[in-house]
């Protein structure tokens, strides 16, 4: 068998199976519908508030550890940083902070 005959053959069937592959994808992809708008406004209207994030920033003897933890609100999250930096703990660094975030 001859290279440019391996070759062509090679071509031919490598076509193929692209062809074989798109027919196969293509109507999945055309059923996909977008959104209409009164779906997407009802799905804004049904995300979950933003949330917060208390990020508890405390040191050891290796560096500074990070801690994030989500809250259902910024109100909540700046009382349990309070609590937590104010906790007196034997086994707790001393060098302790918080900040409190808003967002996913």
């Amino acid at each position: 068998m001859s290279n440019n005959f391996f070759y062509k053959t090679l071509a031919a069937l490598s076509t193929f199976g692209i062809v074989v592959i798109a027919a196969a994808i293509v109507p999945t992809s055309l059923k996909k519908s977008l959104p209409t708008k009164q779906e997407t406004q009802l799905s804004n209207r049904e995300k979950a508030p933003e949330r917060a994030w208390l990020i508890i920033k405390y040191g050891t003897r290796i560096g500074d550890l990070l801690l994030d933890i989500p809250m259902s609100s910024i109100e909540e999250c700046e009382n349990q940083g309070i609590k937590w930096v104010g906790a007196k703990e034997t086994n707790r660094p001393s060098k302790t902070s918080f900040i409190c975030l808003e967002g996913e």
